[in-house]
């Protein structure tokens, strides 16, 4: 049971303030004293350098657990979840890059290449989420893993029901009576 004293004493933890707090306070601070698209520059490339070294790290242990002789088993997945995680960030800052110097481009946007780190990064996550225990047997924990998949199915039902054609309608029905002039009416069905 977490009491207010002790979420008060781990939130103000050495660890907890060195490793989460003081990162996000200097990247405020230069956020604030530098202009967006130069910061994303470099840290678009900063995200492709550390994203090739982790793919880079873990690459021998992906090969030898694809084209190795000991079995399949979560920390195989796991592995495989980092790789491919680390190779979509790399392909999509590197594409942010490349369509910010050539002054964003709408067909540069819309590409299967952008499709596909979308797709390896969902392969990635599927990955992530088939290696319970993969860690000293207790990371992820099996039952979080569950509560992120059922978490997920419903984010995703959420989206999906964004998409609709009737989400203007269904807006409507959800507004006050007096607010029902602020949702557009649903196009006409063809």
């Amino acid at each position: 049971m977490i009491t207010a004293d002790r979420l008060t004493r781990n939130l103000t933890a050495p660890r907890f303030l060195r490793w989460i707090v003081f990162p996000h306070i200097v990247f405020f601070a230069v956020a604030w004293l530098t202009d967006a698209p130069p910061l994303i520059a470099v840290l678009n490339s900063v995200d492709i350098a550390l994203s090739v070294a982790v793919c880079i790290a873990f690459l021998p242990s992906l090969v030898d657990g694809i084209w190795g002789d000991r079995p399949v088993d979560s920390a195989l997945f796991m592995v495989a979840g980092v790789f491919l995680g680390w190779e979509a960030n790399a392909l999509r800052s590197a594409w942010s890059l490349i369509w910010r110097a050539m002054g964003a481009p709408d067909w540069l946007a819309n590409t299967d290449f952008t499709s596909y780190f979308l797709f390896i990064l969902g392969y990635g996550a599927v990955c992530h989420l088939l290696a319970p225990g993969a860690i000293g047997e207790s990371v992820p924990r099996a039952r979080w893993v569950k509560v992120g998949c059922w978490v997920g199915v419903g984010v995703f039902a959420a989206i999906s029901f964004s998409y609709r054609e009737d989400i203007a309608a269904a807006l409507q029905w959800l507004h006050p009576p007096h607010d029902r002039s602020v949702v557009p009416k649903p196009p006409p069905k063809r």
